[in-house]
């Protein structure tokens, strides 16, 4: 049973014969009387009687009609409705905390100017976390800076930035060249475990042969930034 089949039983409902049926849908009238027959042997019933030239339904046709029409109803509604989803459905967007304060709200601006019937909903959280929840299916696309750690996920480069340290403007280094040797023995402010950007300079730091004391741990960038304000310590951020 198709729908198809279901289509040509209701044609011949509303019209009263197989030929008046057939005119309709630009068919022949033996298609739709195989359609019927094939109908009525699928589910064991017979769907018409037939009095004079006119077919009129039985009892377990009027049934059969009530489920057909609901049944082709929903199915044309989903036709017309499915050519939009792309543009009025909703889409779950995950981003790390650096890209969603600084890139995040242009970003959607510019999705929502596209796409206006488009639900975006957001949610900030750190590298690691914005790729576990794409894993768990909890979001449809993740933003996040550095590499993705997660073999099953594709990943596409959208463009690069610029890490800076910065340093309290009374700093001995404030406003020279300096190695990452010299480092060596200061104290960092740094953003929490699975921070892509924290993994980002404790490698290079590292690879410069400086091992990094943190002093502060922090999921606020601006949190940091206050505390090298204070000369606590440094901190490495993007240069935007």
């Amino acid at each position: 049973m198709t729908l198809r089949h279901l289509r040509i039983f209701l044609a011949v409902c509303r019209e009263g014969s197989a030929t008046a049926a057939a005119e309709k849908l630009y068919i022949a009238q033996p298609t739709v009387s195989v359609a019927i027959r094939e109908l009525e042997s699928h589910y064991g019933v017979t769907l018409f009687d037939r009095i004079g030239r006119r077919l009129f339904l039985t009892d377990a046709g009027e049934q059969m009609r009530s489920y057909a029409q609901h049944i082709v109803a929903l199915l044309d509604e989903m036709e017309v409705r499915s050519q939009d989803w792309e543009e009025t459905g909703t889409l779950r967007l995950g981003s790390s905390i650096t890209i969603g304060t600084v890139q995040l709200p242009g970003i959607t601006a510019r999705l929502q100017e596209l796409y206006p019937k488009l639900r975006i909903e957001v949610m900030i959280w750190n590298s690691d976390t914005v790729e576990a929840a794409i894993l768990d299916n909890g979001i449809d696309l993740g933003l996040i800076e550095g590499e993705c750690h997660h073999g099953k996920l594709a990943d596409i480069l959208l463009g690069g930035d610029e890490l800076v340290f910065l340093c309290h403007p009374e700093h001995a280094f404030a406003g020279r060249s300096v190695s990452a040797g010299q480092l060596n023995g200061e104290s960092f402010l740094f953003r929490e475990r699975g921070s892509a950007g924290r993994d980002l300079v404790e490698s290079t730091l590292k690879a410069g042969g400086v091992e990094p004391r943190p002093l502060w741990q922090s999921i606020s960038t601006q949190t940091l930034v206050s505390g090298v304000a204070e000369d606590w310590a440094w901190r490495c951020c993007p240069c935007r």
